[in-house]
């Protein structure tokens, strides 16, 4: 999992780097692709932060990577410091940021301009979860479904 993000690092609520080597230990990362500013996000991440508690309450299986559509840094760090369960993300204006919401075609529509080609598969809030080798278990509305409707029996769905 780690070399999917090689040449960046993570950051946490604080703003901290971290090494992604951190992501080793995890069975399944979910790239959560939302922002500060959306309306649709404001429901999900409550439910994404109590999902993320629950299931990491004996065991940590599960890191949740936040890939931001924010304004800028600032508005990033305070979403994450009061909405955002104990998460990392990619730092707003990061390369590999604009490359992860290329890759997995999930964007804000106000991006649609910024990524010039690529079409958008799915918009904000969008939940991907990948396995521990980088490989894609679900993607668009399945993960965050199955959260809404099964809890924390959804993880091991996936």
């Amino acid at each position: 999992m780690a070399q999917l993000f090689a040449g960046t690092e993570l950051i946490n609520s604080s703003g901290e780097k971290i090494s992604p080597e951190v992501l080793l230990k995890f069975e399944k990362i979910g790239l959560y692709f939302s922002s500060n500013w959306c309306p649709d996000c404001k429901p999900f991440t409550p439910m994404l932060a109590q999902f993320y508690d629950e299931v990491n309450e004996d065991v940590e299986r599960f890191e949740v990577i936040y890939i931001s559509s924010d304004e800028d840094e600032t508005a990033q760090l305070k979403y994450m410091k009061e909405k955002h369960g104990e998460w990392f993300a990619l730092p707003v204006g990061d390369a590999m940021t604009k490359d992860f919401k290329k890759k997995f075609q999930t964007f804000a529509g106000k991006e649609q301009a910024e990524m010039g080609d690529t079409p958008r598969k799915n918009g904000i809030p969008t939940l991907i979860v990948l396995n521990s080798d980088g490989s894609m278990v679900c993607d668009g509305d399945v993960a965050g479904n199955a959260i809404k409707k099964m809890g924390p029996k959804a993880f091991d769905s996936w």
